[in-house]
């Protein structure tokens, strides 16, 4: 009888370690309306596929570095189209950063201003190779609430140098409602 409740209690223990370990990394989680206030930001646009990645946020911190640039928010990740739609040498997308409106750029640097004040919110915690299903989530929120999209998808890489499996994104979806 004994070793039967021993082995109960580590089976509910080994369930509840995995229920646990699934909530942190990512695949659990909620969508969460938000409100963003307005700001400017200096970015690194590209087009290519993401495996371009790592060489575009090296060659954006280059650049930051060779002006004179400070940054004090995350690094931003903007994604101008679906990869489920185009071919990945099609992929728009940049790496930026919140900045004072007062700046001076020299390129292939841009200035531009964020003016959607509505996002959908989702934290994720892992590798954002495995984040595709959180842009699924949005589109079926979306159509439950009357909503569609209102400008690039944006992540919000809020610890940049952990290891790619650890890496905690705020991902955004800036929405708008559809009139009726």
């Amino acid at each position: 009888m004994m070793r039967f409740i021993l082995l109960t209690v580590s089976i509910l223990l080994a369930v509840l370690i995995f229920v646990c370990s699934q909530q942190l990394d990512g695949t659990q989680g909620k969508i969460v309306p938000k409100k963003v206030q307005s700001f400017f930001y200096v970015i690194l646009v590209h087009r290519g596929p993401y495996s371009d990645q790592q060489q575009v946020i090296n060659n954006f911190f280059s650049e930051i570095q060779k002006q004179n640039i400070i940054i004090n928010e995350p690094v931003l990740g903007f994604y101008y189209n679906d990869p489920a739609s185009v071919e990945p040498e099609q992929l728009e997308w940049g790496i930026g950063a919140m900045v004072p409106d007062s700046l001076a750029l020299a390129k292939p640097l841009l200035l531009a201003k964020w003016e959607t004040p509505e996002v959908l919110s989702y934290d994720y915690k892992g590798n954002p190779d495995s984040s595709g299903f959180v842009y699924q989530l949005f589109d079926e929120y979306m159509a439950k609430k009357n909503l569609a999209p209102a400008g690039p998808a944006v992540e919000r890489y809020l610890n940049l140098g952990a290891e790619r499996d650890s890496l905690r994104i705020e991902i955004w979806f800036p929405v708008q409602k559809i009139s009726e």
